[in-house]
């Protein structure tokens, strides 16, 4: 059983919403996989939208 497809995927990624919870979705990725000393920023929510580098 498929939790999630690929169709779903599209489908989010086509509203508002993905642009702005994407950032924060990869930081935790980035958060859950490195080491706790590792500092991230993704600015995500109404700053993904400032300029500026995606992430560091």
């Amino acid at each position: 059983m498929k939790l999630v497809t690929r169709d779903d995927i599209e489908n989010w990624a086509s509203t508002a919403l993905s642009k702005t919870d994407l950032p924060y979705l990869i930081s935790k990725l980035v958060r859950a996989t490195t080491p706790l000393s590792t500092q991230v920023n993704f600015p995500s929510g109404s700053t993904a939208f400032t300029g500026g580098w995606d992430g560091i």
